[in-house]
Order: C-alpha cells, then sequence, then structure tokens
C-alpha cells in the first residue's frame, strides 16, 4: 500500500515492466471526470512501459441487474460521497479509454465487486 495523492504524478511510485496495479474500491468515489483524471496521472506514470497490468476492483452493473439495484447502489454512494456512482460496463469502457487504457478482461467474481483488467495503449 502507498500513501499519496492519485492526482499528482510525483506521489506515485515508478512502474517497472511486468508489474501489477491493483486499484480497489477507489474510482467509484469520483465523477467520471475526475476517474478519467486518476487514470490518466496513473497511464502518465506508467509512461511508455507496456507489460504493466492495472487491476481495477469496481461494482460493474450489469443490464440485466434490475433497476433497483443500481438506484440503490448509486444512492448509497451519493449519500456517501457527493459525485460518486457505481456504473454499467459501457460507462466503465468510456473512462478506461478516455485515459489511456484499454480494457483486456472483466473478471466477474463471487462479490460485489469485479475485477476490470486493463493494460496501457
Amino acid at each position: 500500500m502507498i500513501g499519496g495523492s492519485f492526482f499528482e504524478l510525483e506521489s506515485l511510485p515508478v512502474f517497472r515492466e511486468h508489474d501489477g496495479i491493483l486499484v480497489r474500491t477507489v474510482l467509484h468515489d469520483w465523477s467520471d471526470e475526475e476517474a478519467i483524471d486518476i487514470l490518466r496521472t496513473l497511464r502518465q506514470r506508467i509512461g511508455s512501459l507496456t507489460h504493466v497490468t492495472v487491476l481495477l476492483s469496481e461494482v460493474v452493473v450489469e443490464a440485466k441487474d434490475p433497476l433497483a439495484v443500481k438506484f440503490f447502489l448509486d444512492l448509497h454512494m451519493k449519500i456517501s460521497f457527493h459525485h460518486a456512482k457505481e456504473r454499467y460496463l459501457s460507462q466503465w469502457k468510456h473512462i478506461i479509454e478516455a485515459s489511456g487504457f484499454t480494457l483486456v478482461n472483466v473478471h466477474m467474481i463471487r462479490a460485489v465487486s469485479s475485477i476490470l483488467e486493463l493494460r496501457p495503449v
């Protein structure tokens, strides 16, 4: 675990090829624009490395989920964090691509969260 600010390049560690980076339940606390900024800062820090894997542990709301589930999760997030929200896969793809990554895989696990596997573009 490393402390610092997601928004400040200097607070992130220097990465090497084949490093794995776990970002666990962070991005749902932020607006789309702020989530993109966080991932862009991470992408900048990764630099020209091509064999780095980023794992996001976040809720991926499925289209088949009842709207009540998404509403409840969003309501809980908005009470806790002003701009927070849970996102559909299409919304995650937009954030991921806008920040300089590509989505490699989505690992649905036996938990509320899923694991989104990213690679730098």
